[in-house]
């Protein structure tokens, strides 16, 4: 029988396909805990998304909606009540 041997290109060749194989089966083991890890940190940012897109008008909304009891103005003449009335009537129109 006759002996073959091979040259550094086709071991490079041979040694690369092996190191690919193993490579191969290494990330197909380890695919399905990224898949669950991935889509859990997808559910947590949209859970974070909503929770901020729930507070964020609730927050905004309850500044403009207070009574103002005391205003302070130099034109003494006007009654406080007056003044806290306009001030709330105008915050409510934006």
């Amino acid at each position: 029988m006759e002996q073959r041997t091979m040259n550094d290109n086709e071991f490079e060749q041979l040694w690369q396909e092996a190191a690919a194989r193993s490579m191969g089966h290494r990330l197909a083991e380890g695919y399905p805990q990224w898949q669950r890890n991935r889509r859990r940190a997808m559910g947590l940012a949209a859970v974070v998304a909503v929770a901020v897109g729930v507070a964020v008008p609730m927050l905004a909304g309850q500044a403009g909606h207070g009574d103002f009891d005391h205003v302070y103005c130099n034109r003494s003449g006007i009654a406080d009540s007056q003044w806290a009335s306009l001030a709330n009537d105008l915050l409510m129109e934006c």
